[in-house]
């Protein structure tokens, strides 16, 4: 006993076969056309998710040269600037063993004079301004880093005298 395949069977497999051929010949040639090979996200699922986590990842790495160009652009300040505190403090060292010497006892009135200035230099350099906010006073740049008066600042430890 064998099937009949009649002429309609036949003819209906052929237009069937041809409307896959043209339709996958146009995804071709969108493919072509667009210079890529996944035009929709049901050509290839597995394909897909693969390129939303490349796409994910490249951003994340985007922000990670962002922050470490941020990151460097506030370290030159920074250094500049500790490297001035650093000298500031040299000289505030050599001040102090000189007020201490007894050599120096009738010199004390000009030290003073100069420890205080050297002191008010010390907190322009401790409270410098990087852009819109004070450089050293952590994730609170709105408020400067010191006081004068020892006092704690919302958040920002005042070293003169720290708690």
């Amino acid at each position: 006993m064998g099937f009949r395949i009649s002429d309609a069977t036949i003819f209906l497999n052929a237009v069937r076969y041809n409307r896959m051929n043209r339709y996958r010949l146009s995804q071709l040639q969108d493919q072509v056309g667009s210079g890529r090979r996944l035009t929709s996200l049901a050509d290839d699922p597995g394909d897909a998710a693969r390129v939303l986590g490349l796409r994910r990842e490249a951003a994340r790495l985007s922000q990670f040269d962002r922050s470490i160009d941020s990151a460097r652009a506030r370290l030159e300040p920074s250094e500049s600037q500790l490297a001035g505190l650093s000298d500031l403090l040299i000289r505030l060292r050599e001040l102090a063993v000189a007020a201490g010497n007894p050599a120096y006892s009738g010199e004390r009135d000009k030290i003073q004079v100069e420890v205080e200035e050297r002191f008010e230099e010390l907190f322009q350099l401790a409270n410098a301004r990087f852009g819109d906010g004070y450089l050293f006073s952590g994730y609170r740049t709105d408020l400067p880093a010191f006081t004068r008066g020892g006092d704690f600042v919302d958040g920002v430890v005042d070293a003169v005298n720290p708690t």
